[in-house]
């Protein structure tokens, strides 16, 4: 059934707003954070507007339509070749290349041009999900407002592991012209964390009153039944895509953190873990898993951790470990601009996050495990986060 307000709009017979989302990766069934992000976003704007969600390349193989909610639709269009040159390059160069090239192939692509144009021109608000799509901003009409959701500093992150001659003469010079193309065009700029925004601040010298502060929606959130009373405080948890700060995470956790631990079990969620070759005899690989299996497993763990040493933006497993009611061990990079208060979780740094976690007594888990928690429900649902998006949307241009 349509909420209240859809149905007051369908009586009064006033046209609903319409959303175009422009992004890429498997948005319908999310497998990264961002893609969750998204995902969840666009639901919750479905509550209140028409959302269309074009999702071109990233890790899409083949062509869907996918309805999911009442006011929401996705088209998810494969392209071939980023993820083919993207997949050679990452080999060659071992730096993940995909997204540039994905912005290349965007540019030249006609059939996703012809959609996404057609459902710019339907719409009233034209969302970006990341800078990768800035080549279609030349062809968006004055009268729509244009708002680019930044999911990181992209040129910031890309600095810290293109080091060598060739990412940075070929590639990171470009990344920083489509980033910038895309902030100083937008009408509004919604960061992930405060430092995000004064980032792009600096980097690009744009007026700041454009940028809002709205942190992420890449949260899944536990059913009702969902229980912690079987958690483990030897049971460690980490959740992690196949991204490249996720695959160094994972590895460390199987080179360091389980050879030095083996009092303890490590379980690693996502497509991160593929990446470990040899696992040792204490840590369990779970690769993609859906909703229902990702929660038996949560319940089981005592601790969540998150050893990440490179990114930008925030990392949004830590809020989703909050809503879970895990306690948290993380690095002082994965606790950055999350706006989370420090005393709600355990700070590590590499060299000593093995004795971080054997410190942890029943207590300060417990207590961890419940501020987490409470914090999550007062600062960062959905329900939240998305009234900001719906003051700019209803505001439309300055």
């Amino acid at each position: 059934m349509p909420n209240l307000y859809y149905q007051q709009i369908l009586h009064l017979g006033i046209p609903m707003k319409k959303v175009c989302i422009i992004t890429k990766d498997l948005t319908a069934e999310p497998k990264i954070g961002f893609a969750l992000h998204v995902h969840n976003l666009a639901k919750e704007l479905g509550k209140k507007y028409r959302v269309d969600v074009i999702s071109f390349g990233g890790g899409i193989t083949e062509s869907k339509i996918i309805k999911i909610a009442n006011n929401v639709s996705i088209i998810e269009m494969p392209d071939i070749f980023s993820l083919f040159i993207g997949a050679i390059t990452y080999k060659i160069f071992k730096k993940p290349t995909l997204d540039y090239f994905l912005s290349v192939s965007a540019d030249r692509k006609k059939s996703f041009k012809k959609i996404a144009l057609k459902k710019i021109e339907d719409a009233d608000v034209v969302i970006f999900e990341g800078c990768w799509h800035a080549g279609l901003l030349p062809y968006i009409p004055e009268e729509k407002l244009v708002i680019y959701n930044a999911h990181n500093l992209e040129y910031a992150l890309k600095r810290q592991v293109y080091t060598d001659f060739v990412t940075k003469r070929f590639f990171l010079e470009k990344i920083y012209r489509i980033e910038r193309e895309m902030v100083i065009n937008a009408d509004y700029i919604f960061a992930l964390s405060p430092t995000d925004a004064s980032e792009i601040v600096t980097f690009y010298k744009i007026d700041p009153a454009k940028i809002l502060v709205n942190f992420t929606f890449a949260v899944d959130v536990p059913d009702k039944n969902y229980t912690r009373k079987h958690a483990d405080p030897k049971a460690l948890v980490f959740m992690g895509s196949s991204y490249f700060a996720n695959i160094e995470g994972a590895k460390f956790i199987n080179e360091v953190l389980a050879a030095d631990m083996p009092e303890y079990e490590f379980h690693i969620i996502g497509e991160a873990g593929n990446h470990i070759k040899k696992p040792k005899k204490n840590v369990r690989l779970h690769g993609f898993v859906g909703k229902e299996d990702k929660q038996k497993i949560l319940e089981r763990c005592g601790i969540a951790i998150a050893p990440i040493f490179h990114g930008s933006g925030i990392c949004g497993k830590i809020i989703e470990y909050m809503a879970y009611s895990l306690p948290v061990v993380c690095t002082p990079l994965a606790f950055r601009g999350l706006g989370v208060p420090e005393d709600l979780l355990i700070l590590a740094e590499m060299d000593d996050f093995a004795e971080k976690i054997r410190n942890c007594d029943a207590i300060t888990l417990e207590a961890l495990s419940k501020k987490g928690r409470e914090f999550f429900l007062r600062y960062r649902t959905p329900e939240m986060l998305i009234q900001d998006w719906e003051k700019v949307i209803e505001r439309g241009h300055k």
